[in-house]
């Protein structure tokens, strides 16, 4: 059965859509690109009217790029840029889950699936392998923005600009080198503040906009979220992103216990008044301790790496005594500590 967003019928009505909204654009470009209207009353054929999400898409996509581009060629993360907002971000920690409930019979089906950050980049592609392949002549691959900003109307990029699901069907693309394709996504939000977070994403042919499509989507992003919650990983971790060519650096971090909130030094000073400055300057290194979970540790704002009990119990102590510890008062406290277990 074909879905209804890839209804021949339907198709056509996009593609003749798609024609005057490539004429409009040329027009505006001609004259005064400055004063490009945007998307004003698109002079649509019969067949019933244009999805309303998809002409507010057309909308933003046409005000940022100005023109339709007959290719198109989304910015790409250098592999060590990738590796980091990779290790950044709270996605990192819930890839088994993804994998399982969505990867796996995506891959079945001949789909792929993106996990992308709340700036659309995309930090993972992964399913079928001649799907994926293929995808890679329009730049669909990790490290890719895909945000409406860079690559125009998709499912990804409009769900992250509107905070709402998606499906976009063939010409319904802003791109004409992605009318081949079909794709549906939903927004990851924080279950702490309902911040956006990151996007899942099922790209393929009709199937990626089946009616089943949506529903598989929100099961896994449920499971990614309250995953999320219990870990609470997405409070600490927000929306890491990485600018390609700018990998985030610092050094002499600090460390602050997730129960005290105080800075306890660790590699050197934070830096003061005067000192270089750096991205991360600023930046405290916080160590959480409490919970179900093992200690992490991590820059303030970003994923917690899990540590040793050892470790979290050193970084602890310094924090709770600020001025320092010495020798024979550490073998104090592991005396009375042994007495007590």
């Amino acid at each position: 059965m074909i879905p209804r967003l890839a209804a021949p019928s339907y198709q056509r009505h996009v593609e003749r859509a798609h024609h005057e909204l490539a004429a409009l654009a040329a027009g505006a470009t001609a004259g005064d690109a400055g004063s490009a209207p945007g998307l004003p009353a698109l002079p649509l054929p019969d067949g019933g009217p244009l999805r309303e999400d998809v002409v507010q898409s057309w909308r933003r996509s046409l005000a940022v790029r100005g023109r339709i581009d007959a290719s198109v060629a989304p910015a790409v993360l250098a592999d060590d840029d990738l590796r980091h907002a990779r290790s950044e971000h709270p996605l990192a920690g819930v890839l088994a889950v993804v994998r399982r409930l969505l990867v796996q019979p995506a891959t079945d089906a001949g789909l792929i699936v993106a996990l992308g950050n709340a700036a659309g980049q995309l930090l993972w592609v992964e399913g079928d392998p001649a799907a994926a392949r293929r995808a890679e002549v329009m730049g669909f691959v990790p490290g890719a923005d895909w945000s409406e900003t860079s690559v125009g109307t998709s499912a990804p990029g409009a769900a992250l600009a509107t905070g709402r699901p998606m499906q976009v069907s063939r010409a319904e693309h802003f791109h004409p080198v992605v009318h081949p394709w079909s794709c549906s996504a939903v927004p990851l939000r924080d279950p702490a503040d309902g911040s956006i977070l990151g996007v899942l994403d099922l790209t393929g042919g009709d199937e990626a906009v089946s009616p089943l499509a949506l529903p598989l989507l929100a099961a896994a992003a449920s499971a990614v979220e309250l995953t999320w919650q219990r870990t609470g990983a997405g409070r600490v971790a927000g929306s890491t992103v990485v600018v390609p060519g700018r990998a985030a650096r610092g050094a002499g971090p600090a460390v602050r216990t997730a129960a005290s909130g105080r800075a306890a030094s660790i590699g050197g000073e934070a830096p003061g008044p005067g000192a270089p400055a750096h991205e991360d300057a600023g930046r405290d290194l916080l160590l959480r301790v409490t919970g179900v979970l093992p200690a992490r540790l991590g820059r303030d704002g970003a994923a917690l790496r899990e540590v040793s009990g050892r470790h979290a119990e050193i970084l602890t102590l310094l924090d709770w005594h600020a001025p320092g510890w010495t020798g024979p008062r550490s073998r104090t406290c592991s005396t009375a500590g042994a007495a007590r277990t």
